[in-house]
């Protein structure tokens, strides 16, 4: 069974990815600069929420 930390980290992984190819259709395209930007703001603040579930899920783990 794969715990909430792992898929987590695996999700982070994409999204990363997902980041990277943004940052690279904005520059490659004028009209989808402001969409792009926003999506990369999104895909950060998710980013940064899988990665807190992560730490709490390790500290739950820690209590148990």
């Amino acid at each position: 069974m794969i715990s909430t930390a792992e898929s987590t980290h695996e999700v982070v992984g994409v999204l990363g990815e997902v980041e990277v190819g943004m940052r690279w259709l904005v520059k490659m395209s004028r009209e989808l600069r402001v969409p792009g930007r926003d999506l990369t703001a999104t895909v950060e603040q998710v980013s940064g929420v899988m990665t807190r579930v992560a730490d709490w899920e390790r500290r739950a783990r820690a209590l148990i």
